[in-house]
């Protein structure tokens, strides 16, 4: 088995999946009702309150006794006790930078964390972070060097997080995050023969990652990352936010017209005076969900159309979003519209076999990270093509260090 779980400033979800690729178990739960909130479709993300590091320590650490109720939910839920692949929503560092040849026999794995750690002004000692290849840009000169993708994440946010999980009986095998292992699966699903690009939108900001297809490659299904980018500007926290302030302050009712409690575009109602309310409501933050929209295409546009002037070889031709916000009424119609192709939704149903009982998780978009990394995780454990590693890293994309 490999077990996943996936933590955010409003909501933690978990996915074990069994080695013939079929799921043991799946969770997902809000960190504000997590003694009582065992039911995807019901879990109600709680507010991050003001003045709160969104993406930092002191949002995504366990509350009191919040380890020990999760750890009881997933006895609950039938998941297996082995140590846990958790991936974390913070922003990340990253970067794509030139490196000396593989054969060079340079640290290229520390030379590419001193260039990261230098690019965002901190000390290398700061950042827990994994290199992997990337594809060589066209605007590059140096024939004899190599190009990897490093990416990363701050000590002071992974290590308290890792050590709270420990401490409530979660034995954490690395921290990481999930970017590649979407790729790998959107590409797989997809069947895209040149580049995809997957919107992981969290509650800290919207994920982007975009991958070029390389049939070659053994590593991450053929998918070969060459851009990630953390929008801060499309922060599901921001919108929850504000929504609340808007519809008066509950929580419950402006996760249910932001689409983010399971349901897929807000509200379902017959009663003709509740239509009227909820037709209301949904007036009221309509102007709020439009601003988001075009903060998170407008960033988008720009990032892809950097990434298509760097590899104009491999054009990205499909869109595939998936995270707690990607219930959002409307996000892919208005994505497809700033950038002129398809745009859909990513969900875990055609990832691997869902058991009786456990449909439901399957069609559920916020899903989808921590199940990709758990097919990722079982591959990478159990598949000869990944139990090699990276050229650069023995487990691409993980945070070394990161154990407990």
């Amino acid at each position: 088995m490999a077990l996943a779980i996936s933590i955010s400033a409003c909501t933690i979800a978990a996915a074990q999946v069994l080695r013939n690729g079929s799921v043991h178990a799946a969770l997902r739960v809000s960190r504000s009702v997590a003694s009582r909130a065992t039911e995807a479709t019901s879990a109600v993300p709680g507010s991050v309150h003001s003045g709160d590091n969104l993406g930092g320590e002191c949002v995504l650490r366990l509350k009191s006794r919040e380890g020990i109720m999760l750890l009881e939910a997933m006895d609950r839920a039938g998941f297996k006790v082995e140590p846990a692949d958790v991936a974390i929503d913070a922003a990340p560092y990253s970067g794509v930078y030139e490196v000396p040849p593989r054969n060079s026999g340079a640290p290229i794995a520390r030379l590419a964390k001193a260039e990261l750690a230098r690019a965002y002004r901190i000390d290398p000692s700061e950042i827990e972070a994994a290199v992997m290849e990337a594809p060589r840009p066209v605007s590059s000169r140096a024939r004899d060097a190599d190009h990897v993708l490093a990416i990363g994440l701050a000590r002071r946010v992974v290590m308290p997080l890792m050590l709270d999980l420990d401490h409530a009986g979660i034995e954490p095998r690395r921290a990481t995050l999930p970017h590649m292992a979407l790729c790998a699966r959107a590409m797989q699903e997809s069947g895209v023969a040149e580049a995809i690009a997957v919107i992981d939108l969290s509650w800290s900001g919207a994920h982007l990652t975009v991958a070029l297809r390389d049939d070659t490659s053994d590593i991450w299904g053929g998918a070969v990352p060459c851009f990630v980018r953390h929008i801060s500007e499309a922060s599901i926290v921001s919108l929850h936010d504000a929504t609340t302030i808007r519809i008066g302050g509950s929580v419950d009712l402006a996760s249910e017209v932001l689409g983010i409690t399971g349901r897929i575009s807000g509200f379902d109602i017959s009663d003709s005076a509740a239509h009227e309310a909820a037709r209301c409501v949904a007036t009221a933050v309509r102007p709020l969900i439009t601003t988001y929209l075009d903060a998170l295409a407008t960033e988008t546009a720009r990032s892809i159309a950097y990434v298509s002037h760097r590899h104009p070889a491999s054009p990205i031709t499909r869109v595939l979003v998936c995270g707690d916000g990607a219930g959002l009424p409307g996000v892919c119609d208005r994505l497809a519209g700033e950038l002129g192709f398809d745009v859909s939704l990513l969900t875990p149903a055609a990832m691997v076999q869902w058991p009786e009982g456990l449909e439901h998780f399957a069609s559920l978009p916020s899903m989808s990270p921590v199940v990709a990394l758990a097919i990722e995780s079982s591959q990478r454990s159990y598949g000869p093509a990944h139990s090699r590693g990276t050229r650069t890293q023995t487990h691409p994309h993980s945070v070394p260090g990161a154990r407990v």
